[in-house]
Order: C-alpha cells, then sequence, then structure tokens
C-alpha cells in the first residue's frame, strides 16, 4: 500500500461521529451526488488525477461532503475499479465512510450503513439498528432501500422473517416509483418465501 493510501486508510479508520442525525431529504443531496457519482466512475476506469478531490472532500472535517464519502467507499470496495488497492479492511473503510455520510443526514449512506449492519459486513451484525436506518432512507427519499429491506425481511437470512412488513415496504417502494432490479429482487423474495 502506498504511503497515500497508508495515511489515507489510518484517517478513514480514526473515529467517526456517533449516529444520531435524522434523514434529510434525498432531492437536497442529488447536485453534488451527481458530481462525485461521476468522478467515482473516473477514477473506477484508472483516471486517479481526481482521487485526491474525493479523498479531500470525503474525509476532511472542513469540507465534508457526504455523497463525496459514499462514492469514495463504492470505489474501495469495487474490485473493477483500476488502480485502487483493494485490503480486506477496506470493507470497514467503507462503513466508517457511510457512518459518518450517515451523520450528517444522506439518506443513501443511511441505506449503505443499514445493509452493512443487517448482514454484519464491516461492522458486527444488528439487523434492527439496520431495518430503522432503512426505514429512515426510504421515508427521506430513498425508495429503493424499502424494496432492500424488504428483501431481508423475506429471506429471513440476516433478521427475523417479517412477511407482513415485507409486503407494506413492497408497496411503499412501488407507490414511489422504485422499479427494476430492487423492485423485483424484494417481490421474488417475497413470493419465495410464502412458497415455502
Amino acid at each position: 500500500m502506498t504511503r497515500r493510501f497508508a495515511l489515507m486508510f489510518a484517517a478513514l479508520t480514526s473515529a467517526a461521529p456517533a449516529f444520531a442525525q435524522d434523514a434529510k431529504p434525498l432531492h437536497l443531496f442529488q447536485d453534488e451526488r451527481e458530481y462525485f457519482n461521476e468522478i467515482a466512475d473516473e477514477v473506477c476506469e484508472g483516471e486517479l488525477s481526481r482521487w485526491d478531490e474525493l479523498v479531500t472532500r470525503g474525509n476532511t472535517v472542513d469540507t465534508f461532503s457526504p455523497q463525496a464519502a459514499v462514492a469514495l467507499g463504492w470505489i474501495m470496495t469495487n474490485e473493477d475499479c483500476r488502480g485502487i488497492p483493494i485490503t480486506d479492511d477496506m470493507e470497514k473503510v467503507q462503513y466508517r465512510l457511510n457512518l459518518h455520510a450517515a451523520a450528517h443526514g444522506y439518506p443513501i449512506a443511511m441505506w449503505n450503513l443499514a445493509h452493512m449492519l443487517i448482514i454484519g459486513d464491516g461492522t458486527d451484525p444488528d439487523p434492527s439498528r439496520g431495518a430503522r436506518l432503512a426505514i429512515k432512507a426510504a421515508e427521506a427519499g430513498y425508495y429503493p432501500a424499502a424494496a432492500n429491506l424488504a428483501v431481508q425481511l423475506s429471506t429471513g437470512e440476516y433478521m427475523p422473517r417479517n412477511l407482513k412488513l415485507a409486503v407494506r415496504l413492497i408497496e411503499f417502494a412501488e407507490e414511489n416509483g422504485v422499479s427494476g432490479e430492487a423492485l423485483r429482487n424484494a417481490k421474488q423474495a417475497y413470493r419465495d418465501a410464502i412458497r415455502e
């Protein structure tokens, strides 16, 4: 690991703020989300000249951007990204980045954190806390969180099965325009569960 990555890794694994913030409406984050997703895509494709901007904005108190932190976490755990050294501890770093971004009310970070808590990725599992965060994220406008939580509640793999809540979450997601893979997965997991 290069010195720059080692320093960044040390900073990212240091204490993050405790999670206490309520979710803010997703639309408040949209412009910077698009901007940092574009940078993340470029960095992932090997354009490392933009890496420093993500690290600075995703991990600096004065200029912190929750959207940059989430994009940075995505890059660091994406094995398809070229030029970024992936280590076994990257899931823990991604957890801390999402924890910090969620503390700023970013609904997508709340869903990412919820998922990590539910399955125990980068942290000890805490499915109850994860479910609460997923619902907050969905209520704030990140509606795929409802469909994704419905999958977990239908399969019962990481948390107790609750098909009544799963149906309500699927309906909520559908009413709010979720379609595609997230909704298909939720409906399929529910159908599979009622067939058992």
